[in-house]
């Protein structure tokens, strides 16, 4: 008898092992499973290279005259690659669409083998005929930068002189969208000091918006809507 109790304890003690050992044997699983999941995966020598390319820069020409529109004709000529434009819907550069030539020396800040009709050109050019262009940058599309809205209210802010916010709604999907602007810097085709609740406004933008409700958009130029 007394063998058998003997018996059954080794039979025991041994199972509290095996159980023990199981045990130890998957901790190491566990810990192999959090390492690896904070393990942060490393960029490829492509992406890296992607994310060091700097967006250029656009060109200004200050005392040149400016022309926005869609690109929707090129043509390649002995005086260079005629383009055609076609201003947005609400705004007014002095005609719906224009012809301008770009030459050997026109500043282009993208790769002119990337020029593709649809894209929203803005244009830097002295007047003429046929004008030839002295800087061309790409706007991307039309409805990227260009805003039509009625005016709903002008809210000013009380710690930077000169700083203001047009409060719009817009005319296509009846959404309020805000618009920063500075006197100064943001220059205004329409008189500010008359501008009332209702007036219909063309706003060129820098084509981003905020998160916040209502969203917000800095204006660098403002116009009267053209109908």
């Amino acid at each position: 008898m007394k063998k058998l109790f003997v018996c059954a304890a080794a039979c025991i003690f041994l199972l509290a092992l095996t159980a023990c050992g199981a045990k130890t044997e998957q901790q190491p699983a566990e810990t192999e499973v959090t390492t690896e999941a904070e393990v942060t995966q490393e960029p490829t020598a492509e992406e890296a290279a992607l994310e060091e390319q700097a967006v250029p820069e656009p060109v200004i020409i200050p005392d040149a005259a400016v022309y926005r529109g869609t690109l929707t004709k090129m043509e390649e000529t002995e005086n260079g690659k005629v383009i055609t434009l076609e201003q947005a819907a609400g705004s007014d550069y002095g005609a719906a669409s224009r012809q301008f030539v770009i030459t050997e020396n026109t500043q282009q800040t993208y790769n002119p083998e990337e020029l593709e009709t649809g894209f929203y050109l803005e244009v830097f050019f002295n007047e003429g005929k046929t004008p030839e262009a002295i800087a061309v940058n790409i706007r991307f599309v039309a409805e990227a930068v260009n805003f039509n809205g009625t005016l709903q209210e002008i809210t000013w802010d009380e710690l930077h002189e000169g700083w203001g916010r047009l409060v719009m709604t817009d005319m296509n999907t009846g959404e309020t969208i805000e618009f920063n602007f500075q006197q100064g810097e943001t220059t205004f085709f329409v008189d500010l000091d008359t501008l009332k609740a209702g007036d219909k406004l063309n706003i060129y933008h820098r084509g981003m918006y905020t998160m916040s409700i209502p969203a917000q958009g800095s204006a660098v130029e403002v116009r009267t809507y053209a109908e």
